[in-house]
Parts: structure tokens; C-alpha cells; sequence
């Protein structure tokens, strides 16, 4: 790869490792913002947040993946800890739909 490519490809890696920690936390205020300002509103909250955290766990997948070949600081960490919590989102979030 040319220098070029290999920074692009750093830059798009740090990037969704940043989207892959914020996505989670994002996904949970819309969630909480739909539930309370709108009536019957359980499923398109539901949907939106589960999208969100698909998305950042999706991102975080991607970012690992682009370690191998950028190169592991400062997207490494990010993407762990963001695909972490998007599996905890989604176990809390199956647990309240379970109940």
C-alpha cells in the first residue's frame, strides 16, 4: 500500500473506533429521548437503539480488523472497549425485552 492509502486507511480505522465507543451511549439517550416524548413509541425507540448498537459493534469489528494493517495505537483499545460495551448494551437491552 502507498503512504496515502495507509493513512486513509488509519484515519478510517480510528475513526469507527471512536463511533464503535460512542455509539452505545448515543443510542441509549435517543432511546431514552423517544420513550419519553412520544406515546407508544416502545418499538421505534427499540429499533433505533438496537441499530445504534449494531452499528457500533460493527464498527469496532472493522477497526480490529484494520489493526493488522495500520497498526494498533490509538484505534486498539477504543474498538475493544466500544465492541465490549456494545455487547453489554445489547445483553441489557435483551434482558428488559425478555422480562
Amino acid at each position: 500500500m502507498s503512504t496515502s492509502n495507509v493513512e486513509a486507511s488509519r484515519k478510517a480505522a480510528v475513526t469507527a473506533a471512536q463511533f464503535s465507543l460512542i455509539a452505545p451511549f448515543v443510542g441509549a439517550v435517543v432511546y431514552i429521548i423517544i420513550r419519553k416524548n412520544l406515546v407508544n413509541s416502545s418499538c421505534v425507540a427499540g429499533a433505533i437503539f438496537s441499530a445504534m448498537v449494531f452499528a457500533g459493534f460493527a464498527c469496532g469489528i472493522f477497526a480490529l480488523v484494520r489493526t493488522r494493517s495500520v497498526g494498533r495505537e490509538g484505534i486498539f483499545s477504543r474498538a475493544i472497549v466500544g465492541c465490549l460495551l456494545s455487547g453489554i448494551f445489547s445483553l441489557i437491552c435483551y434482558g428488559i425485552v425478555r422480562r
